[in-house]
């Protein structure tokens, strides 16, 4: 449907109600339907009125919530998951968690970020003003009195010179480079090129390693609880992880096993 992805927020809420709902009985398609009915947001109650019709026509879960669209891969997968272990109530439930957790952890990084950057915006504005406005009459102070600035001083109040000469030339270049990028990326297909771009140079990140490793352990727990085999448990949670590294490590390790007998 191209519909744009949930946030981390509106995810934790969707699938704490849909554990609800299966927690209380209720059939599936007709919990949707009254989340679909409280649903203010129009495009939001599009997507749940496609997933309603699509639980309707018998699909699975899984398959009716990739064909609604809106909701993350690593939704879907473990929603499969859920599924096929006979786990789906206990997904839900982890799946709110995560995205609660997730929803914490993206507002605290906004307010670490947001406030540092207005007191830099502001300090420069403030230096640019010292450096174009305020050396130049210190200067003719200075030359006034037979004296001169010193060497640093001096550096200054030319950088402030080229500043207030080409200051407006530059920034609005910046602008325009923003904004071109804001326009090349409302394409949806650029986008996620850029993502998947980025995810490949961050993938050895301690961060993203971190993250590739729960996204295993949330799999391998549903999955080996259930009674599945270690094989087939490590085919569903390598779908899971985006991480290349962690998707190479998990063949080796079916490797290990399949063709050295290891553990």
């Amino acid at each position: 449907m191209g519909t744009k992805l949930f946030g981390a927020g509106y995810l934790s809420v969707f699938c704490m109600e849909l554990y609800l709902i299966i927690h209380a009985g209720i059939p599936f398609s007709e919990g949707v339907a009254l989340l679909r009915d409280d649903e203010k947001d129009s495009c939001k109650r599009n997507v749940l009125e496609h997933l309603y019709q699509q639980l309707e026509l018998g699909e699975p879960v899984a398959d009716a919530l990739r064909a609604a669209g809106g909701f993350p891969v690593y939704v879907i997968e473990m929603v499969e998951i859920g599924q096929r272990t006979g786990h789906l109530e206990d997904v839900f439930r982890a799946l709110a968690g995560y995205y609660e957790r997730m929803d914490q952890l993206q507002q605290s990084l906004r307010n670490a970020v947001l406030y540092p950057a207005v007191l830099l915006v502001m300090m420069l504005f403030v230096v640019l003003v010292l450096l174009i406005k305020v050396l130049p009459i210190f200067q003719e102070v200075f030359q006034q009195l037979g004296a001169e600035l010193s060497p640093v001083a001096a550096l200054l109040m030319q950088l402030g010179q080229i500043m207030g000469r080409y200051g407006l030339g530059l920034m609005a270049v910046v602008g325009i480079g923003a904004l071109v990028a804001a326009l090349l990326l409302r394409n949806t297909e650029r986008r996620t090129a850029a993502v998947q771009w980025f995810l490949r140079k961050s993938e050895n990140w301690r961060i993203s390693r971190l993250i590739a490793s729960s996204r295993l352990a949330d799999a391998l727990v549903l999955t080996l609880s259930s009674g599945l085999n270690i094989d087939d448990a490590l085919d569903m949670a390598m779908r899971l992880v985006d991480n290349q590294t962690m998707q190479e490590k998990i063949m080796n390790c079916k490797r290990a096993m399949l063709l050295e007998s290891k553990s």
